[in-house]
């Protein structure tokens, strides 16, 4: 990874089993498991209606500065796309909700405006959740299994199941700005 470190995220595991067991997802890639050859295989072998990914994530300008961690590698934004396109292949249907629990996905700049945020929606992710800046670990582990929470309710839309967990992290005793309001939702809302 080219001598890059990125700090542990401490909610990782837990954040995940709570997703898994809302949504009876198939066992998380955690650790090791998370790389992008597991990844592509997954995507491959299963339809998949929801990818969840929390990690680290940087946007830039130079496309092969974008990317998301994964054990021990980088996927680049370029990589992501390759990876939901695959999601999408022949008979399946199309991947209708990425969420990037990771810092700054749909930063952007004057080149990309949505960040990897942009590139998975033009991959063909239809919903695609992610944060404008750092996403601190403990509040957006909350926020994300709020999200889930919302979305088991299927008169719920999406953009509402997020401004939802956002007015939760608020209840919760978060009233900065800076924690709830970086989440975003791009493409479809419902």
């Amino acid at each position: 990874m080219q001598q890059r470190a990125f700090p542990k995220i401490e909610y990782l595991t837990p954040e995940l089993e709570q997703i898994q067991k809302l949504v009876q997802a198939k066992q998380p890639l955690l650790n090791e498991a998370f790389t992008e050859t597991n990844l592509e295989q997954q995507l491959q072998a299963g339809e998949f209606s929801a990818i969840h990914l929390k990690t680290h994530g940087i946007f830039s300008s130079d496309p092969e500065e974008t990317f998301i961690v994964a054990y021990q590698e980088l996927i680049t934004g370029r990589d992501l796309g390759r990876l939901i396109q695959l999601g999408r292949l022949g008979e399946a249907s199309p991947i209708e909700l990425l969420a990037l629990s990771a810092c700054s996905t749909a930063q952007g700049d004057n080149r990309a405006v949505l960040g990897l945020a942009g590139v998975a929606v033009q991959a063909g992710a239809r919903s695609v959740v992610s944060t404008l800046w750092e996403a601190q670990d403990l509040p957006n582990t909350e926020l994300m299994i709020r999200f889930y929470q919302e979305l088991l309710d299927p008169q719920i839309s999406r953009a509402e199941a997020l401004r939802r967990a956002q007015l939760h992290l608020l209840q919760q005793g978060y009233p900065t700005p800076h924690v709830w309001a970086t989440y975003v939702l791009v493409g479809n809302w419902l």
